[in-house]
Parts: C-alpha cells; structure tokens; sequence
C-alpha cells in the first residue's frame, strides 16, 4: 500500500523508488504484487508516464483513510504514555466541553498543547 500511495504521491515509479530508499524493481514488483492480489489495475504503465486508474484511484483514497487511522491510533497510543509519565490518569481526563473546529491535523498538534497545559494545572 505504502509503495502504490508513493507511486501515486510522485508520479513514478523511479521518483516513488528513491523516496522510499529502495530500487525500482523493488517498486515495480511491489506493484505487480498487489495488482495481482487485488486483481486490478491500480495504475496504467507508458514508456515515459503513468497514470492512476479508476480502480487506482479509489484505492489511493482508501489508502489515505487507513494510514490517517494508523497516524490517529499511534498518536493516541503516544499520548497516553505521554500522559502517564507526568502522573496523569488518561481515563480520568479533563472535565469539561472542549470544541474544535479544525483539521484533523491541527487538532493532533492541539491535542499535545492542550496535554502539557492539563499537566501544568492538574490538581494535586
């Protein structure tokens, strides 16, 4: 998943190689793997360019989604260790209502100040 999203992110199978810190066959097989399992086309291969099929591209979203849940679980995995090393009780968090209205990655970054903060004034 993670070389196709590369692939796709870049444009290329040579672009999608080096960022990645490995060959072009090893992209290029990757490829073919997951083609193969999947039983689709993921991408249309030319001598100079690619370009991302219907299948391709329904797949690179989903794509997206699952690595935004990877990000999410081990961020709160994270915090919760964050949280326990400075002696909170996670499950017993905060009280009060606390409302945003911002991207999920604004929020994240929101999530650790708002940590430090609940740290610096927890009673003791």
């Amino acid at each position: 998943m993670r070389i196709f999203a590369r692939i796709v992110e870049l444009g290329g199978f040579t672009r999608a190689a080096e960022s990645l810190g490995i060959t072009k066959s090893t992209v290029s097989r990757g490829m073919q793997v997951l083609e193969d399992r999947l039983g689709v086309k993921l991408v249309h291969r030319r001598t100079r360019n690619m370009s991302v099929t219907r299948e391709g591209a329904m797949y690179y979203e989903r794509c997206l989604r699952i690595f935004a849940s990877i990000e999410e679980a081990e961020h709160h995995i994270a915090m919760r260790r964050r949280w326990r090393s400075i002696g909170g009780d996670y499950s017993a968090g905060a009280r009060g209502c606390l409302s945003l209205g911002s991207l999920y990655f604004i929020a994240i970054r929101m999530a650790l100040i708002m940590a430090a903060f609940l740290a610096s004034t927890a009673k003791r």
